[in-house]
């Protein structure tokens, strides 16, 4: 075993909460939705079912709507820790009961994740291939219901492509891809939000600037403002993106449930996800831009 892979085993280990990891122990205190399905694939390298679990924790977060929240926050971290925090998201009506989760989402790494494990898990021999086959059983309709919710509420049109209403669901946060639309966000506060991250990096310029968390907390507030109804949000939201990187996952995600859904015992469902899949790669086709040599993101 190499150095690379004993530090990466150690940082798994040291933020282990149990059946979540932690992306770090201050700055990211909570379970992160594309973060979990990343790092499901490094615990299956060690333990297949340590990873699968990961899954499922993030899970019991999902909402009714399908939607698959970006935090699951920790209950055991104090409120101000992390903001915008718990509190601040007002989910109460529409998280799970006993979770306290956001209100956006991240890219639908998961069905991808879940393949990977199983495919790891090979390795390992039938017994632990058996295993993760039959949590796929109970992963699988969440998965499905995850991606209903994409292909609906956040392309409601059938253009193929997923729009985005925070940058922050991109999973690039502060991408140079959303200056251009997000200088059209006119915040109607001034005052500097609350910013405990900036305590815990040693040099500031390393996070957003006050002007930048401006916006995003006023974006945040705006759904709440709508009380998270997607329809509504799509017609008035001051941040509307098709994004490509998003889309482009979420197609490599279809095709990973195709396959899922035949181990759950689901092959009927196998066609209905490779149709999904190819129409996203038709309409990314359609935002490839030769001069460039690159696939552009939509301001709505």
């Amino acid at each position: 075993m190499d150095d690379l892979a004993r530090c990466a085993i150690e940082v798994l280990h040291r933020n282990d909460r149990g059946a979540w990891t932690r992306p770090s122990p201050r700055l990211y205190p909570h379970q992160w939705s594309w973060d979990a399905a990343f790092v499901a694939m490094g615990w299956a390298h060690l333990h297949p079912m340590r990873a699968v679990a990961e899954l499922f924790s993030l899970l019991r977060g999902q909402w009714s709507t399908g939607m698959v929240p970006h935090i699951v926050f920790d209950l055991n971290v104090a409120e101000g820790l992390y903001e915008p925090g718990p509190n601040h998201w007002r989910t109460a009506a529409h998280a799970p009961p006993g979770t306290a989760t956001s209100a956006i989402c991240q890219p639908p790494m998961h069905a991808i994740a879940l393949a990977r494990v199983r495919e790891v898990a090979g390795h390992l021999g039938d017994a632990a291939v058996g295993e993760v086959d039959d949590a796929i059983v109970d992963l699988y309709p969440r998965l499905d219901r995850w991606h209903r919710w994409l292909h609906t509420a956040r392309d409601p049109e059938g253009s193929g492509l997923v729009t985005i209403l925070h940058p922050w669901e991109s999973g690039l946060d502060n991408s140079p891809r959303w200056d251009r639309p997000l200088s059209a966000v006119v915040p109607d506060e001034t005052a500097a939000p609350p910013r405990p991250d900036l305590t815990y990096v040693a040099d500031p310029a390393e996070r957003p600037t006050d002007g930048e968390y401006l916006r995003y907390r006023y974006l945040v507030d705006r759904l709440i403002a709508v009380d998270h109804d997607q329809e509504a949000a799509l017609a008035t939201h001051p941040f509307r993106v098709a994004d490509v990187l998003f889309s482009a996952i979420l197609a490599a995600a279809d095709d990973a449930l195709a396959t899922l859904a035949i181990v759950a015992g689901r092959g009927d469902q196998a066609d209905r996800h490779r149709c999904d899949a190819e129409h996203t790669r038709t309409a990314l086709e359609k935002c490839w831009d030769a001069e460039l040599g690159a696939c552009l993101d939509q301001d709505r």
